[in-house]
C-alpha cells in the first residue's frame, strides 16, 4: 500500500502523462502501465 504522499506523486505524474499535447494514447497506456509496476515493485505486492 501506498503512503499519502507516495499516493499523491503518483496522482502528479499520472495526471502529467495523461492530460497533455505531447504523447499519444499508446504511449500514455505503456508509461502508465510501467509506473504502475515500478509502484508495484517498491511496495513489494506481487501483480
Amino acid at each position: 500500500m501506498l503512503t499519502e504522499e507516495q499516493n499523491k506523486k503518483y496522482d502528479e505524474f499520472y495526471e502529467t502523462t495523461h492530460n497533455n499535447e505531447y504523447l499519444d494514447s499508446k504511449t500514455e497506456l505503456l508509461v502508465g502501465l510501467s509506473a504502475a509496476m515500478n509502484i508495484t515493485n517498491i511496495t513489494g505486492h506481487p501483480f
